[in-house]
């Protein structure tokens, strides 16, 4: 089953909108879903497709000579886990956008394993990596030696972890971009 991807965060923010609205309706077709998501008529196309392959919705009534391909979603469907080899940064990136605000203490004790150790050292780091590029902002300021700062995530491109590199820049495998501090460049 294939994973879709979007070229843009608005195109993908479109489909997630689309699909929060699909999944609690009653078989639909793709000219229903433009309706009910206000989306053109490709795009909601693209979307139906795209469903059918990931496995997300059913097709109830084949289309053909004018008709259009009823389809009912699968209750049962549940996003597939990423199921590549979990890296100390994936770690800490699944606990950042999995809690409401952090600390790098509260990442550190997340997001360690025993194949991906983490300590509070390499958590802020990352964390100043992210705040830099823009990924998180500070919620409340560190008092040196009475609290560390807490951070709040900003921009949550998806499950792929952002992970700097040796250059100092941010790479998102998610939207494909390289982000030094201040600016993006289109990742080649």
């Amino acid at each position: 089953m294939a994973r879709t991807t979007y070229a843009t965060p608005r195109a993908q923010a479109m489909a997630a909108r689309a699909w929060d609205i699909a999944k609690y309706r009653r078989p639909f077709s793709a000219s229903d879903l433009q309706g009910f998501a206000a989306l053109s008529v490709n795009l909601a196309r693209h979307l139906v497709r795209s469903w059918i392959a990931e496995g997300r919705v059913t097709v109830v009534e084949k289309g053909g000579q004018g008709k259009a391909c009823i389809v009912a979603v699968d209750r049962d469907w549940q996003p597939r886990p990423f199921d590549g080899p979990r890296t100390p940064e994936l770690n800490m990136w699944t606990s950042i956008t999995g809690l409401k605000e952090f600390t790098p203490t509260d990442i550190a004790a997340h997001s360690t394993t025993p194949e991906a150790p983490v300590t509070v050292a390499l958590a802020t780091t990352y964390i100043r990596a992210l705040l830099a590029a823009g990924y998180v902002r500070v919620r409340e300021r560190a008092i040196p030696g009475k609290r560390e700062a807490r951070y709040r995530v900003t921009r949550d491109t998806g499950p792929q972890a952002p992970v700097v590199r040796r250059v100092q820049v941010l790479c998102d495998p998610n939207d494909r971009v390289l982000t030094p501090v201040g600016y993006g460049v289109p990742w080649q």
